[in-house]
């Protein structure tokens, strides 16, 4: 459930209003650990979707060099390998992209986390300042938003590796037209 907007509201007020002491350094290194696993888990998440983008360029490279051997080309007609070929490309690319993008938002809403726990270790600041920030950001909210990936919100979406993942998508379909216009002659 959501925190409710007069939640919100209280608790950017109790961060204006209120002048937190420093924590003592037990509890600035308990958040300093917090910091670095969620700093670590930040950049595997980044990894991921570099991963994601690596292996759709390989399956592009792939399908592309099986469509092309001889035994392949063999099997089938030329039409049925680059129909084949064409949809395999074109349903891993949208994945990917779509993959991509959803791990792009949940990365947004985790940098902001980490953004909050490196403010709260460089300042000493307590448990309670930390609860509150999160609160106030409506982190909870934030995070609910990035299980769910619509597809109006994907068509919207900015995001650079979204459109890098649409590429073999690109590449597959001009050649399907290429070899819809000129290959059949």
């Amino acid at each position: 459930m959501p925190t409710s907007d007069e939640d919100i509201r209280s608790a950017i007020e109790a961060l204006a209003s209120t002048e937190y002491p420093k924590a003592d350094l037990a509890e600035t290194a308990i958040f300093a650990q917090l910091y670095a696993y969620e700093g670590d888990k930040l950049f595997d998440t980044e990894r991921t979707i570099l991963d994601i983008t690596k292996a759709n360029f390989a399956v592009f490279g792939a399908v592309m060099l099986v469509g092309n051997t001889p035994f392949f080309a063999g099997a089938v007609t030329k039409a049925w390998a680059v129909i084949t070929s064409t949809v395999t490309i074109c349903i891993i690319s949208l994945a990917a992209s779509a993959l991509a993008t959803f791990y792009h938002k949940y990365f947004s809403v985790h940098r902001q986390k980490v953004s909050i726990l490196q403010r709260g270790v460089w300042r000493r600041r307590p448990l309670d300042w930390i609860q509150t920030k999160y609160i106030a950001e409506d982190l909870k909210a934030q995070f609910e938003n990035s299980a769910s990936l619509g597809i109006r919100e994907y068509v919207l979406y900015n995001y650079t590796l979204k459109w890098i993942n649409l590429i073999p998508l690109s590449v597959a379909l001009i050649v399907a037209i290429g070899y819809g216009l000129f290959g059949s002659r």
